[in-house]
């Protein structure tokens, strides 16, 4: 394998975009009066036909009968229009009381046709008689700042953008489900707090890649309480391809929540195409915080950048590991140099909740 260098790297996954703190939500709208709406302003990932949207509530006081609705969105004022995107491209939602912190979906009556350079916006209408009370979700604003996509919300007649980005996913006629850049689709977020007693006490992702490559180093969301080791498995899951002993001490702000911590591996190793391998962290007796992205089946890791391909892997005592197709952790590993013969190209880092291509 030869292997064409990149000078600075990437990650594998690209970085979720916190940048200080635990991962949390907002509260991006409380709809409580008639006709009050949220939104999210996006583009779609790719051409095709949208059936079905998806967002998360926050609590639930009173449910209603919600309109969901893809609308065109005014290049004037980039607020949604009040027109939908196509013919029927809207469906009724019965939010019912209990659906609190839920991660639910709605199939629009007629599919919306779209090419990625669209700008479109999902909007969440309060019904004018008997409208609930509830609160739609984005992530904290106070954790993460965008220019594109963006939140929006109606009250009192008047549309006000939001920081933070949108809690979304979208679905297409085939099934498909792709990122949509800079929305990130968790039904929950996860504080994981281990340590060498714990149960379990190693945990980290398992990831392969889509061409072969070189990893350098990683990027771990965590609270450093006390020194960890870094490791990266090969695909048998126990020969340690090279790991690094982490000073807590040798951290800006050892023991402060959802800080990033970047680092080198002291060798540089040679990664297979479509080989699985785990790269995890061991705590010591102090433990550790580490956050994590949950979705609320398998098939909506597909709306996460590079899907399926990263998941969280977790063991006890150095025994089996167990994998979980509906939740990752916010580690991610270096990768400085790539294959590009493997696949005829090279890679490109189109932005923080994007991917890597050949």
């Amino acid at each position: 394998m030869s292997i064409t260098a990149i000078k600075g790297g990437l990650y594998w996954p690209p970085m979720f975009p916190w940048v200080l703190g635990t991962p949390s939500y907002g509260t991006l709208a409380t709809l409580a009066a008639m006709s009050d709406k949220a939104a999210f302003i996006f583009q779609p990932p790719k051409s095709g036909n949208i059936r079905k949207v998806y967002w998360r509530t926050g609590t639930v006081t009173t449910g209603a009968t919600m309109d969901i609705r893809l609308e065109t969105v005014s290049p004037t004022d980039g607020n949604p229009t009040g027109t939908l995107w196509g013919t029927n491209t809207n469906a009724s939602k019965a939010i019912a009381d209990s659906d609190d912190a839920a991660f639910l979906n709605a199939t629009l009556t007629a599919d919306a046709a779209v090419t990625p350079d669209d700008v479109l916006a999902l909007v969440i209408v309060n019904p004018v008689v008997s409208p609930g009370t509830l609160v739609i979700v984005n992530i904290s604003p106070s954790r993460l700042i965008g220019e594109f996509p963006y939140c929006d919300v109606f009250a009192t007649a008047t549309w006000t953008k939001s920081g933070g980005w949108p809690v979304m996913a979208v679905e297409y006629d085939d099934g498909s489900i792709e990122p949509v850049q800079g929305a990130i689709p968790a039904s929950a977020l996860n504080t994981l707090t281990f340590a060498s007693a714990s149960t379990p006490d190693e945990i980290g992702v398992k990831f392969s890649l889509p061409m072969g490559g070189r990893a350098s180093g990683f990027s771990l969301l965590i609270d450093s309480d006390d020194d960890f080791t870094v490791k990266l498995y090969d695909s048998d899951g126990s020969t340690v391809l090279t790991s690094l002993a982490v000073d807590k001490d040798q951290q800006l702000s050892q023991g402060s929540a959802g800080t990033r911590t970047r680092m080198s591996f002291p060798d540089k190793v040679t990664l297979l195409a479509n080989t699985s391998y785990r790269l995890t962290i061991v705590p010591g007796t102090g433990g550790i915080s580490l956050y994590e992205i949950q979705v609320s089946a398998a098939g909506l890791m597909d709306a996460l950048p590079c899907g399926s391909t990263v998941v969280k892997t977790e063991r006890t005592d150095a025994g089996a590991w167990t994998d979980t197709s509906t939740k990752r952790p916010v580690v991610h590993v270096m990768i400085d140099g790539v294959d590009a013969g493997s696949s005829g190209g090279v890679m490109y880092h189109p932005g923080m909740s994007g991917g890597m291509a050949a």
